[in-house]
């Protein structure tokens, strides 16, 4: 008997076993392109007494293609359990989510209630009649999850994501959010708006944010417990660039900022930083705050300066104290970064914001492809802009020796090291790695005595390279670097009373 009751035990452990596994299957519910389908088929997903079918395993997957368009009527909102919605696997555009405008009005693309899981969508808030709603994510309960990868939220009025309540999650990789926030009110431009709420995590790796009016994180006096921002591309931020507030743990590693923070600040503005985060109760944050690229084009921004305008600073004094305390001051330059096709300088928000001749309320939104004349389709099936690159010592200048910046865009080394020089001396090196020849470039505004060494990571000089006397104008001088065993070096230039320095990787 007792072997029966074994068999009969074994049996409905494995019936058991299997009826979980049968539970936890994932369930896809497909959904076709068109108007209001989204929403209809997510709101029509329960049974007869009106109960959610199976949501914690259910994936609404979508359509890509260059027709997969999606016309949301309403907010897509879920309350009470978890939503994930995917595009379907495959090399297609991505499926294409667009507010429709109904009865004169249109809404927000997701306001969650619950946790949310978004892969693979584009995302606009700009609707089919060309308005604009404020808030492309407005997260509306306490403690929730939200899990973005591989999407592009591109244009709202206000912000990418508002956050109404607390202890709240953000996980976001391999996203672009781009054109937040419009030129005739920079205040309103930003990334994740906190509204004072506090944050439990957030973690971006890998996205791109190009073109925001104020900021890519916005506090306004909730505490975030841990925060990373790893390789990620920043470019034409106008206010500031992410202003983390009280923070427990903080990580910043390996991004590239370009042009964040070009509106400078005046006395009505002390708070701007590029980067800021502040002590709780006294208690100054952990921070890692290394190999990171940030470049501001001064040039762009010098006719408006006066004596009440000044270069927003990269840092607030908790943040800078934090980042010296922990001796991880960025180890590298001010490079610049030529990117493939990136978006242009919108100089118009310098013009209208501090110029009398112009009015703020009628700047120019930023650029971007015109919208189909029948009002119902994709205004773009990609991301209209390259931000790959080419630069040598960005391509090995992040902390695992990978490349800087959101690693889903190609970088090459195609071309010399040219980092920003703050002396007003350019210096390159081509090619790069160095292997024997070297051509060295530099241009000299004025006449003067040329000193050229270089010098190994632990500062001894190992090699002298020019000691001249060279007029203005653009130079190039070729050494041959047999001498230098394989690694990294310094290559120190003095021109009269300027200064410039490049690293160079031997092989």
């Amino acid at each position: 008997m007792k072997k029966i009751y074994n068999a009969f035990g074994f049996i409905f452990l494995l019936l058991a076993f299997m009826a979980m596994n049968l539970n936890g299957q994932t369930r896809y519910v497909d959904v076709l392109p068109g108007l209001g389908t989204l929403t209809d088929t997510i709101k029509g997903d329960t049974t007869a007494l009106g109960e959610r079918i199976d949501p914690e395993n259910t994936i609404y997957r979508l359509q890509r293609g260059d027709q997969a368009y999606y016309g949301l009527y309403g907010s897509i909102s879920n309350k009470g359990y978890p939503l994930t919605i995917v595009a379907a696997d495959g090399d297609g555009a991505r499926p294409f989510l667009q507010p429709r405008v109904e009865d004169g009005e249109s809404s927000r693309a997701f306001r969650p209630k619950g946790d949310i899981t978004l892969k693979g969508l584009h995302v606009t808030n700009l609707d089919n009649l060309g308005g604009l709603n404020d808030r492309i994510l407005r997260c509306d309960d306490d403690g929730i999850r939200v899990t973005l990868d591989e999407c592009w939220f591109d244009q709202t009025s206000q912000s990418f994501i508002r956050v109404d309540d607390p202890d709240m999650s953000f996980f976001i990789t391999n996203c672009v959010v781009s054109n937040i926030g419009e030129p005739v009110s920079p205040d309103n431009g930003r990334g994740i708006d906190d509204r004072g709420n506090d944050i439990d995590t957030i973690v971006i790796e890998n996205c791109t944010f190009f073109n925001l009016t104020s900021r890519v994180i916005r506090d306004d006096g909730g505490i975030i417990k841990y925060a990373k921002f790893n390789n990620n591309t920043m470019v034409n931020v106008a206010q500031m660039g992410i202003t983390f507030g009280p923070i427990d743990s903080l990580i910043v590693t390996n991004n590239i900022s370009m042009n964040a923070g070009f509106l400078p600040k005046d006395d009505d503005n002390t708070e701007w930083y590029v980067f800021g985060a502040d002590s709780i109760d006294g208690v100054a944050p952990y921070v890692l705050f290394t190999n990171n690229s940030a470049y501001l084009d001064t040039s762009m921004i010098v006719n408006y300066l006066n004596d009440t305008l000044t270069v927003t600073p990269i840092f607030n004094p908790t943040l800078a104290a934090a980042v010296a305390a922990a001796g991880n001051e960025d180890d590298n330059e001010n490079w610049i970064f030529k990117f493939i096709d990136g978006p242009p300088f919108n100089d118009s928000i310098l013009m209208y914001e501090y110029d009398p001749a112009y009015a703020l309320g009628t700047a120019p939104g930023w650029v971007v492809p015109e919208l189909p004349a029948d009002g119902n389709g994709l205004y773009h099936t990609d991301v209209y802009y390259d931000f790959g690159w080419a630069h040598t010592l960005a391509l090995t200048g992040a902390t695992d020796g990978g490349q800087l910046g959101d690693r889903n865009w190609t970088a090459s080394s195609t071309v010399g090291v040219k980092p920003f020089l703050k002396e007003g001396v350019e210096l390159s090196v081509y090619p790069m790695p160095v292997q024997n020849q070297v051509t060295i470039s530099f241009e000299l505004k004025a006449a003067a005595q040329v000193q050229m060494e270089v010098y190994s990571l632990t500062g001894q000089r190992v090699a002298q390279v020019i000691n001249t006397q060279y007029p203005a104008g653009v130079h190039q001088y070729s050494w041959n670097a047999e001498m230098l065993e394989t690694g990294m070096y310094l290559l120190r230039m003095k021109a009269g009373t300027n200064a410039s320095t490049v690293k160079m990787i031997v092989q």
